[in-house]
């Protein structure tokens, strides 16, 4: 049974997708298919994880608000002890700073998720092609960029969970590397260890160049460091 039904509603569907990824990702990247149109999984993930950059906005005003509002009563119940005249000045600079600072917030708040459907777009591309250079070494003969890209974009599902307080390290660091690696497996039907190899590869890459450009820069310190006791 293919894991996306076009024919229906594009808000049912995406329901039933979203209900599938969570609760059987495995059944749902072992029917997914490999070739075909990217469309669908490609506004799956943007609306996904917009929806979680929309939340996690709000969720910060929220706790800003609440916060702000508990600060007042406090400023209100110390200023009973001074004389209203004397701050009178000071408290307005600050109200206006804070009116300032507030809004400076909202507006890089709601330009970064505005933002996000874009540089979510940008961040699929580079982790599937990554993903999809990782898979063409280990395993040419079953490999299309089309099938990486269906990969990526169904396993960034927990970014709508990122509003949660502390959730975004989980979500980043464990829960979506692990889809990857289940997506890779069921996709390509491979071992877990090659599904590993391949959804670790841009993580193995990125430490390989980093550990190239300190080799670089190792090498060059020693030999300023020659030249100089040299002279």
């Amino acid at each position: 049974m293919n894991s996306i039904q076009p024919e229906l509603p594009f808000l049912e569907n995406y329901l039933l997708t979203f209900k599938k990824i969570i609760f059987n990702p495995i059944l749902f990247f072992k029917t997914l298919p490999k070739e075909g149109s990217c469309t669908h999984p490609l506004a799956f993930a943007l609306i996904t994880h917009w929806i979680g950059a929309a939340l996690s906005f709000l969720m910060r005003n929220f706790w800003g608000s609440f916060m702000k509002i508990n600060l007042s009563e406090i400023l209100k119940f110390s200023q009973k002890t001074f004389d209203l005249d004397d701050i009178d000045q000071v408290g307005h600079q600050a109200l206006v700073q804070n009116f300032q600072d507030k809004l400076e917030r909202w507006i890089w708040g709601m330009g970064s998720v505005l933002l996000d459907p874009f540089m979510t777009l940008v961040g699929i591309f580079f982790m599937s092609l990554l993903v999809y250079f990782g898979a063409r070494i280990l395993i040419p003969e079953h490999t299309r960029f089309e099938s990486a890209l269906k990969i990526v974009c169904y396993s960034i599902v927990p970014a709508v969970f990122a509003f949660l307080p502390g959730a975004s390290i989980l979500i980043f660091l464990v829960w979506i590397p692990v889809l990857v690696i289940l997506g890779t497996r069921e996709v390509y039907q491979i071992t877990t260890n090659r599904a590993i190899l391949i959804s670790l590869f841009p993580n193995l890459l990125l430490l390989g160049i980093i550990f190239l450009v300190m080799i670089v820069l190792a090498l060059g310190f020693m030999k300023l460091a020659t030249s100089l006791l040299m002279y």
